[in-house]
């Protein structure tokens, strides 16, 4: 309805509102076209009515006649408006028009009654004559009904095409109808019009429907049709397209006219009917045309004999200005009818009106009709139908028929389809879909994008040149700006100079572009991706009322620029390939279910696309949508994101995928829940880190180890690496070790310095062949193939023999090294350590009561009983102890009953002692061997049994001297003893001693005979038989006698009988020298031995009783007195428990003795005996464990409770010590060799490392299965890789060769981006993927990555930057943040911690040369947990130094504002670029890298302009360029983009200053103040590695947080005043007192050798334990490191003995002093004496002793 007039009528509070067309006519009225559009009725707001009666009449009127039937409205009108459409009430009826020939004025009449009134208002209606009509685009399908088809004047016409056609080669489809088109074009041409210039034409010559008026104002258009023109021989340009449609028409083609601003154009429809009669719009037209469905020509072009093909090419130039399409053939048929045709026409005569050659000549040169051309006929089957369907059939866009059964797929995990929606930014602010502002337009006319393509893909640069830059030749001509140039001189530009124009102008080309230019750069470092494209081509849509602009496919290139007065130059940025525009594909799939096949499916080499082509198909694919789109041929310049695309399309493709990795699996289905490891889910923290089974080849301390274990061990978990703690040398390592263990490993990184790095440190360990990087913006399917060839061509070998002596020398020495700590620390089955026993020692004897106690030797081997047993025995013991000369009266006993009967019992064995010693025999007694008690035992014994035995004395002395001989026949027939009872048993006692053995031994042969006789020999036997037997034997039955006794048996005891009497004769013979004896002895008597062991016994205890001195009277008084003490002592070991007395000889006179003094002092001793039997039962106890020593120590020693203990443990310590000492041989411990034990290892560690780079690629090399020959399918792969055409791209060799690829290259470093481009997700599973700086990576754009392999390690910081999204458009705030960024979970790292993967972290920092450098960050988000290695002292230029300045940060407020320097403090940044000049020129600084951190964006682009317009060569020098080192260069970054960087000298511009105004510092500090910030800061101050310079324009103090609580604030602050302040050393000495108890001790009785000393010394969580150093010098100068429980908990040998030769390497010490434990055994004054001595003559230069 834009076309309508707005008019009003008030009638009182109504209010009227009309909308109509301000003309008609009697064409317009064919139209169904009202001539109202609506009617609205309000009432005034202030009329305090509440209804209103209304009624509102409406009619139109000429020549008292009514257009349409008038409407009447009646209603009554409350609080809301009422609207009515009027359009289908308000048709013009034609008959009330006329015949009008030229224009007339009618009314519309509108009348008002409202509260009685009436009001009636009239409006100007022109109506206007027959054929004219308001160019509207409702009324462009009127157009058709200009062309009289059915004009019988056409037919001649129709004969003249024929004759064309007929003298031109027979064609077919498309070209057929090509060439019948031109042949109306030529006999068109051959008419001789003359122009009409009548005024009512001129109109109808530059048809417009856009002229700038109001939309009321549309032209009118006066139009003749074909007929008239044809008859009348004058015509407009739009009548000459009519007739031409016309002509067309007649002959059967399908002709469309074509209404573009300013033109009417005439075209042929070469394919399948327009979607519908008109199409209009301002892009749907065009895709017809651009699409080749419609051949557009000017038919005024035939009349200048324009060439048919020319005409068709110029007229490509109104493609952009076509706006709608009239099927005339369809909106004839279907539509409207044609106009009639007017045969009265004055002056019609075809025969003038068609020129002389109308017809072509035959070969007679007479003019030739032929008859009607057959194929020209269409009878609805006819033959152009038939071709317009084989040309859609040849053309056709293959897609999936609708309705065909396709599976559909699993339903992804909804964390799945979120990272599905995050990868692919559908949203119009993305410049792929929606180009803005700081998209620079290329200045091409039509065909030179084609050109543009061809050069830029042949890697030429092009310069860029701004519009107004006009050469002075074009100048001269009046030219002011490349708008105003001619195709062909810009064509002319970029072939042969190769210039394009660009859209910027003078004041803008510089900034602008050097801002491209620097944000390109950024991005490609922070992302390691291309950014800045080159469009070729754009897709122009309507969406949301808007008009967007697309780019179509896009180039990567770089900007360039030589010099400041150099242009700016575009160049291809890699390979030279079109990339389509695949996130504008996804976008109209969504958006509109549109999929441009074109688009989609190009070929891979971009050498075979023909971009004009490609529009082309794709305009003629946008013919079939609804939605208003088209595409134009543009170039831009400008940046995007297009990284993530191949991302997403694994993701929703290939999901399934990665479900293989049990790590993706995890985060993508069990969010929350903890992280299950297949490979093991023990704590990582406890996996054993040997040194010797993990020898690496770049140094690591005990935490990289730890991490490079658990990566072996295929395990998953997040590595924390701080900043400059050493990422790239562990994953180095990492790396390393996992292909060494035949596994494939997958590095990947967003930003391509981190890969670099790795990269670098690779090939330093000699795997450069065995890496493929597919990061990087360059030529990379080129260098990836380069890189695979290499490594496929490459050999190594090593010495394995030469390796093995190195490897085992070192595990040699580290094992050494391993065991003195062992020795230290590893406690014994007292729990005590060498360094524990010492250290308690030192601090009993220091501070406690204790005195010195011996324990037995080797109980620290076996302790026994426990030390805590041990312990209640002494205290028992201290308790009860009494004067030993108490304790030796009343030793051993115990007590149980009262007192009074102890005393009794006492006194009663005390008398019978006495008693005891008063008899006659006693001095007798005391002088034998026997006890009391044995002796009167012995003595009832003896007199009792063996009386008959007692000798007397003489002849006691005549057997004295036999005794001996009595013992030997006593033991000689003890052995007869056994053979002499059995064989009594049987034989009597007279036959074995004299009997005839050879008579029975005859006998019992003979019986034994089987001869004849044998009955009478057996009885013959028997009877000689019963003689030997013993009587009672001897009765049996002869028979009987036989069978029980066999002659053999028998003929066995005869041969007994005999050795019987033969030793019987020797015995008998020895005892003839004791006839007595002899004779008192039984002979071959059973009791025989007996006897004689008894005569044995008497004498022996004759012997040991002088018996024979007492007379019976004495034996009787000694037996009685005996009696007496046993029954005493029996009663006395009843009350207290005392062992039985066995005493005898002197010790029964002392025991006799003893109690006879207890029973004179028992009275005395009675009250303390209680007590004294306590302490008998402690010192008992003792003895029973074998502990007598020391009991018999405590007896003499007394010790109060109070010190038991301490006395104990200093008595443990001491067996401790000594024990430990022999355990570990350390008895007689080398320092010196101990220090050069440390040193050889530190030596053989780097000869082990430096041989490395030839052991681990030959070690790689051979573990691919072939030496000299590589597989066949190796050699396939080689062949592709060598393959100059049709050669595969590297996604492709992945997925056929991807095993060949990595058993080459098993280590494959890519960014997300490269890894989802290059290698298809399930063409390989690697074993391990690592992803370094994760905090900066999101979880959608890394899991693709993690997906792709078994295991992962997730490599990162949480405390420093998350990642950051580049491409979010600034905000416009004065402070506004100058990026955008995501939060919560945004990074991958964080996302794996919240998954709980077990963590591992990084704690050693390397980066800084001082701590003050990492301190603050230390301290502030590590927790202290950072271990670094202290400085002898500040060296000079280290270290964070404050620059106070006058600055003033630029905001809109401020009363002199200006735009170009907003958020920017010029004065900071002068400051700074003095700084940077004064360093360069300093010959002390010159060689120091610098970098500037500034707190935003625009600051940075200060700073970075500043330095690229400074004067100072070195500068220049040292900005980024060519031949400049990377880490040499001068980087200006802000917070977003320092992270991964690093220089020597660091110099922050704070950049923010007080409000001048407000006299206050606002605290808007942009990203500090989002949550988070601190991260950002921690980033920023943590990049130098010798110094931090702060350049700030206001005082820490003037940042009052009371109001503001944001944490990276109040860091900042914190900071601020660190830098201006100074750290401040920590000089506490906290700690377990047993651990710093050594230390102070040495410490002390050094200070007393006149030392200055500080304990503790250092700011990080290692610390030198003592600082040493002479008065009045600045630095200290020796470090001394002790064997504490800090060092013991170092995790490895580099860490304890190793890492500490630092110190005096790098770190300014004159010397690291290893304090030895067994050093100290022998006395810390004493080691303090030495260790002086030493360090003195050090100083002096005299001590050799290092």
């Amino acid at each position: 309805m834009e076309h309508y007039q707005q008019v009003e009528v008030h009638c009182g509070p109504l209010d009227v509102t009309l909308r109509y067309m301000p003309a008609t006519s009697r064409v317009m009225s064919r139209a169904d076209l009202g001539l109202v559009a609506s009617v609205e009725l309000s009432k005034a707001d202030d009329s305090g009515i509440d209804a209103l009666d209304a009624k509102v009449s409406i009619c139109a009127k000429f020549q008292g006649k009514q257009l349409f039937t008038p409407i009447v409205i009646a209603k009554k009108i409350s609080e809301r408006a009422h609207q009515w459409d009027l359009r289908s009430k308000s048709h013009v009826n034609p008959e009330a028009l006329g015949a009008l020939p030229e224009q007339r004025e009618g009314t519309l009449v509108v009348t008002v009654e409202s509260l009685g009134k009436s009001v009636s208002e009239e409006f100007p209606l022109k109506i206007l004559a027959n054929t004219e009509f308001l160019l509207l685009p409702e009324l462009w399908g009127m157009l058709a009904s200009y062309v009289q088809t059915q004009d019988s004047a056409l037919q001649l016409l129709r004969e003249q095409v024929k004759e064309l056609l007929d003298t031109q080669p027979v064609s077919s489809g498309r070209q057929e109808l090509k060439n019948l088109a031109e042949a109306c074009y030529q006999v068109l041409g051959q008419f001789e019009f003359q122009p009409d210039h009548s005024a009512n034409s001129t109109a109808a010559t530059n048809i417009s429907i856009t002229a700038g008026e109001e939309s009321w104002q549309v032209p009118v258009v006066r139009l003749r049709t074909s007929g008239e023109v044809l008859r009348q021989g004058t015509a407009t340009a739009s009548e000459l397209v009519l007739l031409y449609s016309a002509i067309a028409a007649a002959c059967r083609l399908k002709p469309v006219l074509v209404i573009a601003r300013g033109r009417l154009l005439a075209a042929v429809n070469l394919e399948r009917p327009l979607n519908s009669a008109v199409v209009q719009g301002k892009m749907k037209p065009q895709n017809y045309l651009r699409g080749k469905k419609l051949l557009v020509f000017d038919p005024v072009q035939a009349l200048n004999r324009v060439p048919f093909e020319k005409a068709v090419a110029e007229a490509e130039k109104y493609f952009e200005l076509a706006q709608g399409l009239v099927d005339v053939r369809s909106q004839l048929a279907n539509h409207i009818t044609e106009l009639p045709i007017n045969e009265s026409i004055e002056g019609f005569d075809a025969g003038e009106i068609m020129a002389s050659n109308c017809a072509l000549p035959n070969g007679d040169g007479a003019a030739e009709v032929a008859a009607e051309v057959a194929t020209l006929d269409d009878d609805g089957s006819g033959e152009q139908g038939r071709i317009a369907e084989n040309i859609e059939a040849l053309e056709q866009i293959e897609v999936l028929e609708q309705g065909s059964k396709v599976d559909s797929p699993a339903e992804p995990p909804h964390r799945v389809q979120d990272w599905q929606r995050r990868l692919l930014d559908l949203k119009l602010t993305n410049p792929l879909l929606s180009l803005k502002t700081k998209a620079y337009k290329l200045e091409l006319r039509q065909g030179m994008l084609a050109e543009l393509e061809q050069l830029i893909l042949a890697g030429h640069s092009l310069s860029l040149k701004d519009m107004k830059a006009i050469d002075p030749f074009d100048r001269g001509k009046g030219i002011e700006d490349a708008t105003q140039l001619s195709d062909q001189t810009l064509r002319n530009k970029l072939l042969d100079q190769h210039k394009v124009h660009i859209d910027t102008n003078r004041s803008t080309y510089t900034n602008g572009l050097n801002e491209l230019k620097k944000k390109s750069l950024t991005l490609a470092e922070e992302t390691g991706n291309a950014n800045l494209y080159l469009s070729l081509g754009e897709l122009t849509y309507a969406k949301a009322g808007r008009t967007n602009k697309a780019p179509l496919f896009l180039v990567p290139v770089k900007l360039e620029r030589s010099s400041k007065m150099a242009p700016f130059k575009i160049k291809c940025d890699g390979e030279g390939e079109i990339i389509p525009n695949y996130c504008l594909s996804e976008w109209l799939k969504k958006e509109y279910g549109l999929t441009l096949a074109t688009l989609n499916e190009l070929p891979e080499d971009s050498r075979e696309i023909d971009i004009l082509q490609v529009f082309t198909a794709i305009s003629r694919e946008l013919v079939e949508t609804s939605a208003e789109m088209k595409v134009s041929q543009t170039a831009y310049l400008f940046i995007a994101n297009f990284s993530t695309f191949n991302m997403w399309k694994d993701m929703s493709e290939r999901w399934e995928k990665f479900m293989a990795s049990p790590v993706f699996t995890h985060i993508a289905t069990s969010p929350g829940r903890a992280f299950l490891d297949p490979n093991g889910d023990s704590d990582i923290s406890t996996l054993k880190t040997d040194e010797t089974k993990n020898i690496l080849p770049i140094a690591a301390d005990g935490s990289q180890l730890q991490a490079v274990v658990a990566a072996t061990s295929g395990r998953s978990f997040v590595l924390q690496g701080p900043p400059g703690t050493g990422k790239s040398q562990t994953i180095t390592n990492l790396i390393a070790a996992n292909l060494m263990a035949g596994k494939k490993v997958l590095f990947v990184a967003e930003k391509q310095a981190a890969l670099d790095v790795v990269k670098v440190r690779l090939e330093d360990i000699g795997l450069s062949k065995f890496v493929l990087d597919m990061h990087g913006t360059g030529n990379v399917n080129k260098a990836v193939r380069n890189q695979i060839k290499a490594a496929i061509d490459a050999k190594y070998s090593y010495e394995p023999e030469l390796w093995k002596r190195y490897k085992s020398r070192l595990v040699k020495d580290i094992n050494a090294l391993q065991e003195y700590s062992t020795a230290i620390r590893t406690p014994n089955k007292l729990n005590k350590s060498l360094w524990g026993a010492l250290t308690l020692s030192e601090d009993i004897k220091r501070n406690d009561d204790a005195k010195l106690i011996s324990l037995p030797s080797g109980y620290a081997q076996n302790p026994n009983p426990s030390p805590d047993e041990l312990e209640g025995l002494v205290e028992d013991v201290a308790r009860n102890w009494v004067e030993p000369e108490l304790l030796a009266r009343w030793e051993g006993f115990d007590l149980s009953g009262s007192l009074n009967s102890l005393k009794e019992a006492a006194l009663n064995l005390s008398a019978a002692c006495a008693a005891l010693a008063e008899t006659s025999a006693f001095d007798q007694l005391i002088a034998g061997e026997l006890s009391a008690a044995k002796t009167e035992e012995d003595l009832d014994s003896f007199l009792a049994v063996n009386q008959k035995q007692l000798l007397s004395r003489p002849q006691r002395e005549e057997v004295e001297d036999t005794l001996a001989l009595i013992k030997t026949v006593a033991s000689q027939a003890r052995s007869l003893k056994d053979l002499l009872e059995g064989l009594l048993a049987a034989y009597s006692q007279a036959f074995i001693e004299i009997g005839d053995l050879d008579q029975l031994e005859q006998a019992a042969a003979q019986a034994r005979s089987w001869k004849l006789g044998r009955r009478a020999r057996r009885r013959h036997f028997a009877s000689i038989l019963a003689g030997a037997l013993q009587a009672e034997l001897a009765v049996t039955a002869q028979k009987k006698l036989v069978k029980t006794y066999r002659p053999k048996k028998v003929m066995e005891s005869v041969g007994q009988m005999r050795a019987l009497r033969i030793q019987m004769a020797h015995i008998l013979d020895q005892l003839d020298q004791l006839p007595e004896l002899k004779k008192r002895l039984m002979l071959w008597d059973n009791d025989f031995v007996q006897h004689l062991e008894d005569f044995q016994a008497s004498i022996e205890l004759q012997e040991k009783l002088p018996i024979w001195l007492w007379s019976a009277g004495e034996l009787a008084e000694l037996r009685q007195a005996l009696k007496r003490l046993e029954s005493s002592e029996r009663t006395w070991r009843e009350l207290t428990q005392a062992p039985e007395c066995n005493l005898g000889g002197q010790e029964l006179k002392t025991h006799i003795d003893q109690w006879i003094q207890r029973g004179q002092q028992v009275e005395q001793d009675l009250p303390k005996l209680r007590q004294v039997a306590t302490l008998n039962k402690a010192i008992q106890a003792l003895q029973s464990q074998g502990l007598d020593e020391l009991a018999d120590h405590l007896k003499h020693q007394q010790l109060t409770p109070a010190q038991v203990e301490a006395s104990l443990e200093l008595a443990l310590c001491a067996q401790s010590i000594e024990e430990r000492l022999a355990a570990f041989e350390l008895d007689n411990f080398d320092a010196v060799k101990q220090q050069e034990l440390t040193q050889k290892t530190n030596k053989n560690w780097r000869q082990v490392r430096d041989m490395y780079r030839q052991v681990l690629p030959a070690k790689l090399f051979e573990a691919r299965g072939w030496t000299n020959q590589p597989d066949q399918d190796t050699q396939q792969l080689r062949m592709q890789l060598d393959a100059k055409r049709n050669s595969a791209s590297i996604r492709t060799l992945f997925s056929k060769y991807g095993q060949q690829i990595l058993n080459a290259t098993p280590c494959v470093m890519a960014s997300p981006a490269s890894l989802a481009t290059h290698i298809e997700p399930g063409a390989l599973m690697f074993d391990l993927v690592v992803f370094d700086e994760a905090s900066q990576v999101t979880v959608p754009q890394a899991m693709g990555a993690i997906g792709r392999a078994k295991a992962a390690v997730i490599v990162g910081d949480n405390k420093q930057m998350p990642p950051t999204n580049f491409f979010a458009a600034n905000q416009d705030d004065d402070m506004a943040e100058d990026i955008e960024t995501i939060n919560d979970l945004e990074s991958i790292l964080d996302e794996a911690m919240e998954v709980r993967l077990p963590s591992l972290m990084l704690t050693w920092h390397y980066r800084s040369q001082t701590e003050s450098l990492i301190a603050f960050s230390n301290q502030h988000y590590y927790s202290n947990e950072l271990a670094t290695l202290p400085a002898a002292g500040q060296m000079p230029g280290t270290g964070i130094f404050w620059r106070r300045v006058d600055g003033h940060f630029m905001r809109k407020a401020d009363p002199h504002y200006q735009a170009n320097k907003l958020n920017t403090n010029e004065v900071e940044a002068k400051a700074i670029i003095e700084e940077i000049s004064r360093r360069l020129n300093d010959p002390l600084t010159k060689d120091q890298s610098l970098g500037v951190v500034t707190m935003n964006a625009k600051q940075m682009d200060l700073i970075t302009t500043l330095l690229e317009e400074s004067d100072d060569p070195l500068i220049a020098e040292h900005m980024p360029g060519e031949g400049v080192a990377p880490d040499k260069t001068i980087f200006v970054k802000n917070l977003e983009n320092v992270q991964g960087d690093e220089r020597d000298v660091i110099l922050m511009s704070v950049g923010f200053s007080k409000d001048p105004l407000k006299n206050r510092l606002p605290l808007n500090f942009g990203p500090l103040n989002r949550q988070g910030g601190q991260r950002r800061l921690n980033v920023a101050v943590t990049r130098a590695r010798t110094a931090v310079v702060v350049f700030a324009s206001f005082d820490p103090e003037d940042m009052q947080l009371t109001k503001n609580s944001a944490q990276g604030l109040q860091d900042l602050r914190d900071y601020l005043l660190l830098a201006r302040d100074g750290v401040k050393s920590d000089i506490s000495t906290r700690g377990d007192r047993q651990e710093i108890l050594l230390r102070d001790l040495l410490a002390e009785a050094l200070c007393e050798r006149g030392w200055q000393v500080q304990s503790d010394y250092g700011l990080s969580a290692y610390k030198v334990d003592i600082a040493l150093r002479k008065p009045g010098q600045e630095n200290w100068q020796f470090a001394l490191i002790m064997d504490s429980q800090r060092w013991a908990n170092l995790a490895t040998v580099t860490d304890r003995e190793l890492t500490p030769l630092f110190l005096e390497q790098k770190l300014g010490w004159i010397q690291t002093i290893r304090v030895y434990t067994p050093q100290l055994t022998e006395g810390i004054e004493q080691y303090a004496d030495a260790l002086t001595s030493r360090l003195e003559k050090k100083l002096k230069g005299d001590c050799l002793w290092d």
